[in-house]
């Protein structure tokens, strides 16, 4: 089995705290390595690797913490409410991605989740969480 960089999928020749690179991406983690274990800080090595990789796809349907709000607010959703149609534990999960400094930037799924809600009908959302329940 040929050994492939954990960044870029090219021949690897090195391990670096247990993560197999190619020449070029161990000199950059290297340079990482160093400069987080100056300063202090926690080393770690698959993370700084995962981090460099190109993402697989691109997100898609990504929307702002204002179009969340924006969408809530349209359709007349509760925080509950939306928690249950993203099936999330609470409305506190709902806030993580709609309000305070830093929201989170709400993935794909749940944003599609949201609109299933909305679009379909409840016996269609029944029929759907059937096949998941039975798919488990």
């Amino acid at each position: 089995m040929e050994k492939i960089c954990s960044v870029c999928g090219e021949p690897a020749h090195q391990s670096l705290g247990g993560v197999l690179l190619c020449t070029m991406h161990a000199a950059v983690i290297r340079d990482q390595v160093d400069s987080i274990r100056a300063s202090g800080g926690h080393v770690d090595v698959a993370r700084i690797a995962y981090g460099m990789r190109e993402p697989e796809t691109q997100a898609q349907y990504a929307p702002s913490a204002s179009a969340v709000r924006e969408f809530l607010k349209t359709n007349e959703i509760t925080g509950g409410d939306a928690a249950r149609m993203m099936y999330l534990s609470g409305s506190r999960q709902v806030r993580k991605y709609t309000g305070g400094e830093s929201p989170r930037q709400m993935d794909g799924a749940r944003w599609f989740c949201l609109h299933a809600h909305v679009i379909l009908s409840p016996d269609q959302i029944r029929v759907i969480e059937a096949a998941m329940e039975s798919a488990l």
